[in-house]
């Protein structure tokens, strides 16, 4: 999991976002997608993540979220 949160933290670099929030709120939004018990906390906190980039939710989805 540990590999993914830094691909995670690396395209949040890229895309800018890193100036717009913190890196600890960024491992938030990642924990709660990846640690989220059932699916409809899953879409909530991936929402979230939606609204706040849109660009690091697709890349959420393409990285296989359902491991």
């Amino acid at each position: 999991m540990r590999h993914l949160r830094v691909n995670f933290l690396g395209k949040a670099t890229k895309l800018g976002i890193r100036k717009d929030a913190s890196k600890d709120l960024l491992k938030e939004m990642f924990n709660r997608l990846a640690y989220a018990p059932t699916g409809p906390e899953y879409e909530v906190a991936l929402d979230e993540l939606r609204h706040h980039k849109v660009e690091l939710e697709r890349w959420v989805e393409e990285n296989e979220p359902e491991h």
